[in-house]
């Protein structure tokens, strides 16, 4: 009997860990999963708003490359690995004019 109601127990643990997180801020999340702060950025900021405008401008060139050239796989996951090409060269091209 014993058994039986360790089980039960261990069932809703693991129902607990699968339920998505609900109200949960953003920052805390990422240093929980990655071990990395969260950088927030003040608008009135000049040197903040100079990294914004060029992050911008680099997804931008980033996305039209993308489109142009397409992403081709055969598994929706692998997507992320395909484009992280087009960041890391609209990036270098930002960091260069």
């Amino acid at each position: 009997m014993k058994d039986v109601e360790y089980i039960k127990q261990l069932e809703q643990v693991i129902i607990k860990f699968l339920e998505p997180l609900k109200g949960i801020p953003f920052p805390l999340a990422i240093k929980a999963l990655t071990g990395f702060n969260v950088l927030t950025f003040e608008s009135s900021d000049k040197q903040n708003k100079k990294l914004i405008d060029q992050l911008s401008k680099a997804a931008i060139q980033c996305g039209e490359k993308a489109y142009i050239e397409g992403i081709y796989t055969s598994r929706p996951n692998e997507a992320g690995n395909r484009i992280e090409l087009y960041v890391i060269d609209a990036i270098s091209c930002r960091g260069n004019s």
